[in-house]
């Protein structure tokens, strides 16, 4: 009788410890706003989109998605100049960094200041390529002054995204802790093996090693045709284009971008090698890196402005 008032003893001591250690990780997950995700919906234009209408705030920073879907704390205003920022998460910023911390904003500030008003359509989407990108310029033609595009060489081998797997939200959570286990999970379970080369493509037949060329090819093919496509339609339309390719950090611009940038007519084209930003870490940059990136971006708008004049 006595062992089993100790075993119900020891089994109500742990569920209250467990409840109690449980219930401290969910207050702290929430005081740093992770019980509170930017959410996502699949669009018929871009693929993945954030959820218009979303202002989130966490570890003292705003994330703020406006009614028509873009990344911008400034509302939009009919004498506004409508700039298109297109690109994946880099140009997004992440929730690491305030609305007006990002490059996006950051130009925009530097054109304010000039006495234009300016509307920063900030789209970037984490993950996607330049079919998505390109789709968001088509369904906003009619209403954009100026495209700055900017984005990783590694967008060009990215097929059209949509929402799967664990990532991302698509609906708020009930417990903080869920988003945490789904984190871990992600990283530490499904992408592991993959970025620690447990599927080397020296492992694969020769037949397999073609596929997945012809498959990258095709991939690349069409990324590269998506933008040449929004080039045109920007011409046609007297729309300037701004390009920027992000270079991996502590690493030279690719030479397949290199080249690219070199053939590419119609465009201007931001040197971000020669700013030289700081990094978050491999390819999205710091608060630093926005603001160089943003303030170079911003004077070359103003020139671009001055040259139509």
């Amino acid at each position: 009788m006595k062992t089993a008032r100790n075993v119900f003893f020891l089994l109500g001591y742990f569920l209250v410890a467990g409840l109690m250690i449980g219930g401290g990780l969910e207050l702290a997950a929430r005081m740093l706003g992770i019980h509170n995700p930017v959410l996502y919906y699949t669009s018929t234009n871009g693929g993945m989109r954030p959820l218009p209408g979303q202002k989130i705030y966490r570890s003292n920073k705003t994330i703020t998605v406006d009614k028509n879907g873009f990344r911008t704390p400034v509302s939009d205003s009919p004498s506004a100049m409508h700039i298109l920022f297109l690109g994946d998460s880099v140009t997004w910023g992440g929730t690491y960094l305030d609305d007006r911390e990002i490059f996006s904003e950051i130009a925009a500030d530097v054109v304010r200041q000039s006495g234009t008003p300016v509307y920063a359509m900030n789209s970037g989407v984490n993950g996607t390529g330049l079919l998505n990108h390109a789709e968001i310029f088509f369904n906003e033609t009619q209403r954009v002054d100026m495209v700055v595009w900017i984005f990783p060489w590694g967008d060009m081998e990215r097929g059209y995204v949509i929402p799967n797997g664990l990532w991302p939200n698509t609906h708020k959570p009930v417990f903080a802790l869920s988003l945490v286990l789904d984190q871990l999970i992600l990283r530490y379970w499904i992408r592991s093996p993959l970025r620690n080369g447990f599927y080397p493509e020296t492992a694969l037949t020769e037949f397999q090693q073609n596929v997945l060329h012809q498959n990258r090819k095709r991939i690349i093919d069409r990324n590269t045709q998506a933008f040449h496509s929004v080039v045109a339609k920007a011409r046609e339309r007297g729309i300037p284009v701004i390009c920027g390719i992000v270079p991996r950090r502590d690493s030279p611009l690719e030479p397949d971008a290199r080249q690219f940038l070199s053939e590419v007519r119609g465009v201007r084209i931001l040197n971000i090698e020669s700013i030289r930003p700081s990094y978050y870490d491999h390819v999205h940059f710091n608060k630093e890196g926005h603001y160089l990136v943003g303030e170079a971006l911003g004077a070359l708008i103003l020139d671009i402005l001055s040259d139509k004049k």
